[in-house]
């Protein structure tokens, strides 16, 4: 059943490329939505799954379906759809607290796919996701530093989440691998 899907979709992907293009992007935002929705309550940025779900898209997907899904995520925030946390959505929102981190991942996930091709072994590529995962960081914290001062946006924005970044990208790496690894035809 499974590979009489993967024969039709990969048909399909063949004759409408585009199609198939826009549906992977609109598909990946979605995900991206879900996971801005898991969250431990911290103020003013709260700690979701978004960075892991992004870093995952960029090391699984190809640097332009990435991009796509973090500015059609962007552009349905941007338009009013509740996608950002908490079900929040519009221009508002956006150019609140979390206003930079949300910039920040366009940044993120443009690092993993303009490098991850240059990494071949477990350490390069952990080391380029946390470098992404830190690129988070610079809009977000500079960002947010505009609403509560420097010092405050470090230990709001930054410090509580460092234990994160490592624990993040080791999760991220593992899901993308498993991925990765389904995906891989058997040759059957």
């Amino acid at each position: 059943m499974v590979t009489s899907f993967q024969t039709r979709f990969t048909k399909a992907t063949t004759v409408f490329p585009a199609t198939a293009f826009a549906i992977k992007a609109l598909a990946l935002s979605l995900w991206i939505a879900l996971s801005a929705q898991i969250s431990l309550p911290f103020w003013p940025v709260p700690m979701t799954l978004q960075p892991m779900s992004i870093i995952t898209i960029g090391l699984v997907c190809h640097p332009s379906v990435s991009m796509a899904a973090i500015m059609a995520y962007l552009l349905e925030g941007a338009l009013g759809f509740p996608v950002f946390h908490n079900f929040h959505g519009g221009l508002a929102h956006m150019m609140g607290t979390t206003g930079g981190y949300l910039l920040g991942f366009v940044l993120m996930v443009g690092l993993i796919g303009r490098f991850k091709s240059l990494t071949t072994t477990f350490v390069q590529r952990f080391l380029l996701v946390v470098t992404a995962h830190l690129s988070l960081f610079i809009p977000g914290v500079l960002w947010l530093s505009t609403f509560i001062g420097w010092d405050q946006a470090l230990q709001w924005g930054f410090y509580p989440f460092i234990v994160k970044i490592p624990v993040e990208g080791s999760f991220a790496l593992l899901t993308a691998f498993f991925i990765q690894s389904i995906r891989k035809p058997t040759g059957k």
